[in-house]
């Protein structure tokens, strides 16, 4: 009997949000099939006529067969959302992380206009998703929970789908998943629009239920998230672009660079790259510490710049960066370039510059890595990306116009692979602990 009325109360559920779909289907303007193919093909173009290597990672044949299969599957008016998730596929045929596609802006703005958004952060570990911060006005679902369906859509069938959409370099995996676990209810709402509530099946412990909650605005999430979690806001609040800490006692020196923006970079510091990057180093030797721990954890990139004039106080050899493109120069190691053990931290977040800078590291072996895959390609990316809209619906394209050789080598799609794998459990993300961080430390003393 219980297990009938859980299932009755699932058909409501799926019924009220039959509903709660096609009101918000009927708020957003049709595209004729026509209209839909012609925005497809002019992609298509651009994609062949800007991109420096478009059939690195798939063949043409196979590209125009994913194309010719889009172009098919248009045998009916579409919404600017359901054409965008269709698009969105060809992140991961391409695999490159600097052409990618967004919704058209008016669709964005409507919905952040009209709160309608999942009040949930998730993190992604091990094939699952689990519930990291509750930020809905429900405080009954649990954070720690794993989400097993969502609008009446299994997590598996909506991860696999969320994941093909997202971009990436080449095979890499971890860039996607550092994405959906920093930006799901963004993600979700491009492929499965914008509810006005959310039907959350749950996993906790050994029970299983149903949950309903609305959607809220931006606003309202961050209201709760500063309610239930203030930590993370002056948390937020103290997150410079760059952080040093010098612990003389252990003679350990952490160096955390959050960006590779050099504005971003004068504006919290107040200093040019040249000089911050002076006054750094010069400490550094100073304090005459021998370990240093770089963290370059979700450092998304930003300009060739500050990247290329980090290395040179890293490096004990002299280095050839990005040959044979207009960023090309030698990099010699500067005076008072670090000489003492060097740990770099990574994850799916590093990306671009970032990913630039570990491959040189790794390439001269100067550095041992901790944690998981750069998001960023160790032997060649693609970037410098050109903005174009769709004229018809309106999606916005960036496509990348420059290809860079890293270093010489064969691309197999991976980024800079660490020597030592540390993978965080959701226990780990649930109670702040930082697992790479700890790893790395027992590492430097010699603990197991």
């Amino acid at each position: 009997m219980a297990a009938f009325r859980r299932i009755l109360f699932f058909c409501l559920f799926l019924n009220l949000h039959a509903t709660l779909w096609a009101q918000d289907a009927s708020a957003e303007r049709m595209f004729t099939v026509q209209e839909l193919r012609s925005d497809l093909l002019y992609l298509k173009g651009l994609l062949e006529k800007v991109h420096p290597d478009l059939y690195m990672y798939i063949s043409k044949p196979d590209l125009d067969h994913v194309f010719d299969s889009l172009h098919e599957s248009i045998s009916g008016p579409l919404s600017g959302r359901e054409f965008f998730d269709r698009i969105a596929t060809l992140h991961s045929r391409i695999g490159d992380g600097h052409t990618m596609f967004l919704p058209d802006q008016t669709m964005m703005d409507r919905s952040s206009k009209s709160g309608a958004y999942l009040p949930f952060y998730f993190s992604l570990v091990q094939g699952k998703i689990q519930v990291r911060l509750n930020c809905s006005s429900d405080t009954s679902i649990p954070e720690g929970a794993e989400l097993i369906s969502l609008n009446g859509v299994g997590s598996s069938e909506l991860l696999e789908h969320l994941m093909t959409r997202q971009i990436r370099d080449g095979v890499n995996q971890t860039y996607p998943a550092w994405i959906l676990s920093n930006y799901f209810k963004d993600y979700y709402g491009f492929s499965y629009g914008y509810p006005g509530s959310f039907a959350l099946g749950i996993r906790s412990g050994n029970e299983e239920r149903l949950a309903v909650v609305r959607a809220l605005s931006r606003d309202s999430i961050r209201f709760y998230r500063q309610l239930r979690h203030p930590e993370l806001a002056v948390a937020d609040a103290g997150r410079a672009s760059i952080g040093l800490v010098v612990d003389s006692v252990s003679g350990i020196v952490t160096l955390t660079i959050r960006n590779f923006d050099a504005s971003k970079w004068r504006a919290d510091q107040g200093r040019p790259v040249e000089r911050l990057l002076e006054d750094l180093f010069a400490r550094i030797r100073q304090s005459g510490v021998s370990q240093m721990i770089l963290d370059l954890r979700d450092n998304q990139g930003g300009q060739f710049g500050p990247g290329r004039r980090l290395l040179p106080y890293l490096l004990n050899t002299d280095l050839s960066f990005l040959p044979g493109t207009p960023e090309a120069s030698v990099l010699k190691p500067a005076e008072d370039a670090f000489k003492g053990k060097l740990y770099v931290l990574i994850n799916g977040g590093s990306f671009s510059i970032t990913g630039i800078v570990c491959a040189y590291l790794q390439e001269t072996g100067r550095a041992v890595f901790i944690g998981e895959e750069t998001a960023g390609n160790r032997i060649v990316l693609c970037g410098s990306p050109v903005s174009k809209t769709l004229a018809v619906t309106g999606i916005q394209v960036e496509v990348s116009t420059r290809k860079y050789v890293i270093v010489p080598g064969r691309n197999t799609g991976h980024g800079t692979l660490p020597d030592h794998p540390v993978d965080p459990s959701f226990q780990d993300i649930l109670q702040k602990r930082d697992a790479v961080m700890e790893y790395a430390i027992r590492l430097i003393k010699g603990w197991k």
